[in-house]
């Protein structure tokens, strides 16, 4: 089964602060091999905290704030279209970023490399171009950036610890003294 999911890990975040931060709830629990349709949040060892979205929602900016001052890790992982990306924060400031994207380097080994990714960037790149070697039907380039990933956070999309539990982020419910939007007005919600 192909999955398409970014997520994101940053160092000394509590569940409390993230919720707080994006004005969520935890929903139900799901696991990484069930990874439901919504936002996920969970706690990894070392001190991290892990959301795992569909598609590149972990990416954009309602999560990418969570990293402000602070050290992080953000990751992107396309099957269908072997798009694979990893990037580096310290400080709330990407410092690094290595892509994968075949379509767009014109090659399976295509590495677009931003900034100074962490020195196992060196060993895995030279792992998968020595296994890409004569084999043009597996992208072994692909795994470069979700495994350096790995290295600093211990995750990877097909790879969860077994003790991760995540649960479902699901948005806050408006508190009483907040005025109804316009739909929910019209359509007599409000």
């Amino acid at each position: 089964m192909s999955y398409n999911l970014s997520w994101i890990a940053i160092r000394g975040l509590t569940p409390t602060e993230a919720l707080d931060a994006l004005d969520d709830e935890l929903g139900r629990k799901t696991s990484g091999e069930t990874l439901s349709r919504r936002a996920c949040l969970g706690e990894l060892p070392g001190g991290w905290l892990l959301i795992v979205a569909p598609g590149e929602d972990a990416l954009k900016e309602r999560f990418l704030k969570l990293m402000a001052g602070r050290d992080g890790i953000a990751c992107a992982e396309f099957e269908t279209t072997m798009y694979s990306e990893a990037a580096g924060y310290e400080d709330g400031r990407r410092v690094w970023r290595v892509v994968h994207d075949p379509d767009r380097g014109g090659a399976v080994t295509h590495l677009h490399v931003e900034g100074e990714p962490p020195a196992d960037f060196l060993t895995l790149k030279a792992r998968a171009l020595q296994e890409q070697e004569g084999d043009e039907e597996v992208d072994y380039t692909f795994d470069v950036p979700p495994l350096l990933a790995k290295s600093i956070c211990g995750v990877r999309a097909e790879d969860y610890p077994p003790e991760l539990v995540l649960r479902e982020l699901v948005r806050a419910k408006a508190s009483p003294d907040r005025k109804p939007g316009f739909l929910a007005r019209l359509l007599g919600r409000g």
